[in-house]
């Protein structure tokens, strides 16, 4: 059986009305506005969601992704614009051969992983030397388990390859650099979260700053959002909002 986890405190996912300045009274005579706050309380807007890239349908249909499994039982993703042909590899574990099998005619602009772990990272020299590109990682995985990369990630990053841009969101807690990728309605989430469950704890695992992770910048994502875990099938938020123990109060799975 798994082991129980903290679960995600989960906001209201609707976006608050804008204010008016009629108000109502309640049963109490309390003056209230048409939102419901009390007459005179300061009106707060929501955090936006966070927006990669605007969600062009046309442009959409240029991107391309191919999962390749690895050893370990990694996923790994070729993410591709269709028209100039250039490509991201996300998470380039071994073997590197099996990757670049899959990379014919592709121009690799970057190699990134979501986070420090072997299975996730340690092909990613190997697949420099086959396809080119430059690799990257979060600064804090860098230092946590002493990898080198070409450049070394933070959060609000953005990586372009033809024409989109990917944007680094930094998601600590599977690790202290774990990071989930995003490209228009499409996230590329590591070990952060898995269908059904999430990454397997680690030593370096601080799980209660992965709930934080989960229910401060992932679920600020439009619920229509794929997202391809680092390990299983593609799933999307609005699925696991309704069907991942994490957010039922139950303890979740781990693999």
């Amino acid at each position: 059986m798994g082991r129980p986890v903290p679960t995600v405190p989960v906001p209201a996912l609707a976006p608050w009305p804008e204010p008016s300045n009629a108000s109502l009274s309640d049963a109490s005579g309390t003056r209230r506005s048409r939102t419901g706050t009390a007459a005179g309380a300061r009106y707060r807007k929501p955090r936006p969601p966070i927006a990669a890239f605007p969600v062009n349908i046309d442009l959409v249909a240029k991107l391309g992704i191919v999962k390749v499994k690895l050893d370990r039982d990694v996923n790994c993703y070729i993410v591709s614009d269709a028209t100039t042909k250039e490509a991201v590899v996300i998470d380039p574990g071994a073997p590197a051969e099996k990757i670049a099998e899959q990379l014919a005619g592709a121009t690799v602009r970057w190699i990134v992983a979501t986070h420090g772990h072997p299975g996730h990272v340690g092909g990613k020299d190997d697949l420099k030397a086959l396809a080119g590109g430059e690799t990257a990682i979060h600064s804090a995985d860098a230092k946590q388990f002493l990898r080198s990369a070409d450049r070394y990630l933070i959060d609000g990053d953005e990586l372009d390859f033809g024409e989109f841009k990917m944007s680094v969101v930094h998601t600590p807690g599977h690790t202290p650099g774990s990071v989930c990728l995003v490209i228009a309605n499409h996230a590329f989430v590591g070990d952060t979260i898995l269908a059904g469950g999430i990454g397997r704890q680690m030593p370096e695992t601080d799980l209660r700053r992965q709930m934080m992770s989960i229910g401060t910048r992932l679920l600020r994502l439009p619920l229509s959002t794929a997202l391809y875990p680092g390990h299983g099938p593609a799933t999307s938020l609005e699925r696991e909002l309704a069907q991942n123990p994490i957010f039922r109060g139950a303890g979740a799975a781990t693999r």
